[in-house]
């Protein structure tokens, strides 16, 4: 009985070494990968665009003024104002329709559902943003080349739109490291790239199926938690590429406090836990019908979040010390590789010097997370919605962009 517990426990941590050095081994890969330019043709597709707000409908203004100067003809703005009031004062454009849902919908998928059932035409692609996003300038055309080229499911680059704390600037260093590692690299290697939640372009007849089915399993009305993670699994299991284009930029508002990243992260962390069955059946499937794109995203949203990763470790690391010193060297060299990977990460992607400020407050910053860990199944029965409040141009971000570059 000892030795076959003894077995299951080096196996366990045997597979847990993987993920501590998996994320590593992407990094070094993307030194050595250059992408392909994406041939598509000069045709302007057709982008309905969904916005979905939920009691602020004023955060969506600069969002939808950042598409309005998009230098791009063929589309059409959706902004789902979920529990918003009628405002008679907003942006009047006859390529905007807002739609105030009555009842309330209290749900992200059926509030992109009401945007699709509201399309004044049938458009060929569908682009979710969320409300504090802002649209780079060329982002649409951008989106359009990977579309003519084939692809039928496409997630843009979300990068920081603020970086004025320090939650803020570790936030973004997450978007970094994980764009980098389980988007740009694995689409490099011929896989595809997880879903973010927002700025992603999928074909419309492909959502609304997909949308469809998400919305008949739900059958007890319970929230759907992570709707991004069943779409994008569901999306593989098509047999379909989601490619990343990494030029394609939609900035994001980052938390800027502890409890703000607690709600989120307790968002987060019970999406992975509920769907890491599904993700195991991606590695399994791809296996067995030897296809590199299923098993390798499998692999890929499969990888533990990085607190689960870090308790993880030192878990490991404290009993390997009675039971195998073999094992607690390694772990202790792969523990290395994992914290080695994100000051790598950072140099690929050629951070923010606020990110590179912030990293002493990391600590705070995981215990954080580790708080939102014990409170994982709130978000069973809440959504967790993370406030946002930076009313911000896409003028006034890229400027300081450019003003942090020039004083590098």
């Amino acid at each position: 009985m000892y030795e076959f517990i003894l077995s299951a426990y080096l196996t366990v941590n045997g597979i847990f070494l993987f993920y501590l050095c998996f994320p590593f081994i992407n990094t070094l890969l993307g030194f050595f990968l250059r992408e392909k330019p994406v041939a598509g043709t000069v045709s302007e597709a057709d982008f309905g665009i969904i916005i979905t707000s939920y009691k602020d409908i004023k955060i969506t203004l600069p969002l939808i003024k950042s598409v309005l100067n998009q230098d791009y003809g063929n589309y059409h703005i959706y902004l789902v104002a979920d529990h918003c009031e009628p405002d008679s004062g907003f942006i009047k454009d006859e390529r905007l329709t807002v739609i105030y849902p009555q009842p309330y919908l209290n749900s992200k998928v059926k509030s992109i559902i009401t945007g699709l059932e509201s399309y004044i035409r049938p458009h060929e692609y569908t682009l979710i943003f969320d409300p504090d996003n802002l649209a780079v300038p060329g982002l649409l055309s951008i989106f359009n080349r990977y579309c003519s080229a084939g692809y039928k499911a496409v997630q843009g680059r979300r990068a920081a739109k603020n970086l004025d704390s320090r939650y803020a600037s570790l936030d973004a260093l997450g978007e970094h490291y994980y764009n980098h590692t389980q988007r740009y690299v694995p689409f490099l290697l011929g896989s595809s790239a997880p879903i973010a939640g927002s700025g992603m372009v999928i074909e419309t007849s492909l959502y609304r199926s997909i949308l469809d089915e998400i919305e008949a399993e739900n059958v007890d009305g319970k929230v759907i938690v992570a709707e991004d993670k069943m779409l994008q699994n569901k999306i593989v299991e098509r047999g379909l590429r989601i490619a990343y284009a990494r030029n394609a930029i939609v900035y994001d508002e980052k938390i800027e406090t502890g409890q703000q990243l607690e709600r989120q992260r307790t968002r987060w962390l019970n999406s992975y836990f509920k769907h890491f069955v599904e993700s195991l059946k991606l590695i399994l499937s791809g296996l067995f019908k030897f296809d590199w794109n299923r098993f390798y995203f499998g692999l890929i949203v499969s990888i533990p979040p990085m607190v689960v990763l870090l308790l993880g470790g030192v878990l490991f690391l404290t009993v390997n010390i009675f039971i195998s010193v073999p094992f607690l060297i390694a772990t202790f060299a792969a523990g290395f590789l994992f914290s080695l990977n994100f000051l790598l990460v950072l140099i690929a992607v050629k951070a923010e010097k606020e990110i590179w400020n912030a990293l002493f407050g990391l600590p705070a910053f995981v215990f954080n997370q580790v708080l939102a860990l014990l409170k994982i199944k709130k978000a069973n029965t809440d959504f967790l919605v993370t406030t946002k409040s930076k009313v911000v141009s896409i003028e006034d971000v890229m400027a300081g962009r450019e003003k942090d570059n020039d004083g590098k």
